[in-house]
């Protein structure tokens, strides 16, 4: 994609030949996290942290997964975004919730309990996806393809 063919505007690239959009996100690890309110919850720190995962990903991006609005590329460009910059905050939450935790019964599960996480809202965000966005560009057929390209952006 040559950046001369899109046209900024209030928060997304537009291609000006296909009319295909791209959400502007800042990917710079700075940009990223002067954004982020690590505000840890005392009770519910799992909860708070899913919540946080879910928060970074699904907040106002349908239209990007509509067939109708872009092709699978740049659906897949956006999506490319929002992991690295959902990857940063969540890696930023993590280590707050290990260092909450350090002297918890949950010292000993902090991985798994990291890696649950990612798993649900990784798996709630493409049923996000195929379920509730009409004319979806990505289907069931897609969970194992879907699955694989989204955890190497969190490994």
């Amino acid at each position: 994609m040559d950046e001369s063919e899109l046209f900024s505007w209030i928060g997304i690239s537009i291609d000006q030949q296909s009319l295909n959009i791209v959400q502007n996100i800042n990917t710079k690890r700075d940009g990223i996290l002067c954004t982020l309110n690590i505000n840890m919850q005392t009770k519910e720190s799992v909860l708070w942290l899913k919540r946080k995962l879910k928060s970074f990903l699904m907040n106002n991006v349908t239209h990007y997964f509509n067939a109708n609005i872009n092709s699978r590329e740049y659906a897949s460009k956006t999506l490319a975004k929002l992991y690295i910059a959902a990857a940063e905050k969540y890696l930023a939450c993590c280590v707050d919730f290990r260092n909450f935790h350090q002297s918890t019964v949950l010292k000993q599960m902090l991985d798994i309990k990291i890696i649950q996480v990612l798993y649900v809202v990784l798996r709630s965000f493409f049923k996000y996806l195929v379920c509730n966005v009409r004319q979806p560009i990505y289907q069931r057929t897609d969970y194992l393809w879907f699955m694989q390209y989204s955890i190497r952006f969190f490994t």
